[in-house]
């Protein structure tokens, strides 16, 4: 009887971790979602400059990061300096040098939300 009980009690604690873990996971996507909406309707795009790169270790694993700073201009027409870090692929770190231009897409509204974006090339600096 008391192994039942014991079994039970397992099994209870398993699935309430499962649970929260999809909870977790959906709940994550979502934000996700919303914030690439966001930056897709109301993002604006600004030139940054990589200014440091690092490594940190999870569990011994390494994960690659960059800092990059950038001037982004609010709604109420304010320039500010925002820095940020990224946690980028170590193909995109060997590229990512201190010094190197990248373009990101922020919200003005809240500039510290940024992703990564491509750089429009002006027309005259395409090679054709």
């Amino acid at each position: 009887m008391l192994d039942n009980l014991l079994v039970i009690g397992m099994l209870s604690i398993t699935l309430a971790l499962l649970i929260g873990a999809v909870v977790w996971s959906v709940g994550s996507a979502l934000l996700a979602y919303r914030v690439e909406r966001r930056l897709n309707a109301e993002g604006a795009t600004a030139e940054a400059q990589v200014v440091e790169r690092h490594v940190r270790y999870n569990r011994e694993m390494p994960e690659y990061f960059v800092t990059y700073r950038f001037q982004a201009e609010t709604p109420d027409g304010k320039s500010v300096d925002v820095t940020r870090d990224a946690n980028v692929w170590l193909t995109q770190y060997d590229r990512l040098s201190e010094g190197t231009r990248v373009c990101v897409d922020y919200l003005p509204s809240n500039p510290e939300v940024t992703r990564f974006t491509k750089c429009d090339t002006p027309l005259a600096l395409q090679i054709v």
